[in-house]
């Protein structure tokens, strides 16, 4: 078995094209420009299959990085302890307040210096496209504000 690859892998390869959906004449006619009813969201997986995790990554959770760098060795980081929000605005007076959830973890480890790499995350929510919604604040809270707030 060879160990999993770490780069993106590409929107047209076939393991990933197979979730897209279907792109004909009624789906320009009926939904475009929405992705199409039958588009699956592992399309949006760009990491190796063994590189995908189940459910989504928590705050707090450790990584652990071994034999990736000259001289092997381990390296680790924790996801910051930041919570996302979007709160959505109904054209009734209502608020709607959905906590996002980390689905995506990219690590550049390609600088020769170690507090040169960094770590990127994308939070992501999905809504019901409603005409009742009149706006969407985005905002986050550390894990402290979160426990006064919310108990």
């Amino acid at each position: 078995m060879y160990p999993a690859g770490f780069g993106a892998i590409a929107r047209s390869w076939k393991t990933r094209l197979v979730h897209a959906g279907t792109y004909d004449q009624e789906w320009i006619d009926e939904q475009h420009p929405y992705p199409p009813f039958d588009f699956d969201y592992k399309h949006n997986q760009a990491a190796n299959p063994d590189l995908v995790l189940r459910g989504y990554v928590q705050p707090g959770t450790v990584f652990s990085l071994y034999n990736l760098f000259p001289g092997g060795g381990m390296r680790q980081f924790v996801i910051p302890e930041l919570y996302c929000f979007s709160d959505l605005f109904m054209k009734n007076g209502k608020k709607k307040r959905m906590l996002l959830n980390i689905d995506t973890v990219l690590i550049d480890i390609d600088h020769a210096q170690p507090d040169k790499w960094c770590v990127y995350l994308s939070y992501r929510g999905f809504h019901k496209k409603t005409p009742l919604l009149d706006g969407i604040v985005f905002s986050y809270l550390p894990k402290e504000l979160l426990e006064q707030r919310h108990g």
